[in-house]
């Protein structure tokens, strides 16, 4: 199982000292999570368990949010504005 906690917590970390990040830093995180992504995905086409199922769903809405912010916060500081 993935934890998704883990990559939440690093975005936050992230989001919070958004001055002193390089872009660098934000890319290892994407990537990080397209491969939490990935296995999510895979992990659901294999499942048969209904519930197993949902949550495998509910764990992959959560990464999908995560990773839209991750390209938000990327595009920010790509063009050099600050967060809102």
């Amino acid at each position: 199982m993935i934890d998704i906690r883990v990559l939440e917590k690093k975005f936050g970390v992230m989001y919070g000292r958004e001055r002193h990040i390089t872009l660098e830093d934000i890319g290892r995180l994407a990537i990080e999570i397209l491969i939490a992504e990935k296995r999510l995905e895979e992990a659901l086409k294999k499942e048969k368990d209904e519930e197993k199922k949902r949550a495998l769903q509910k764990q992959l809405e959560r990464v999908k949010k995560l990773r839209d912010n991750v390209i938000t916060l990327y595009t920010y500081r790509f063009l050099g504005y600050a967060l809102p």
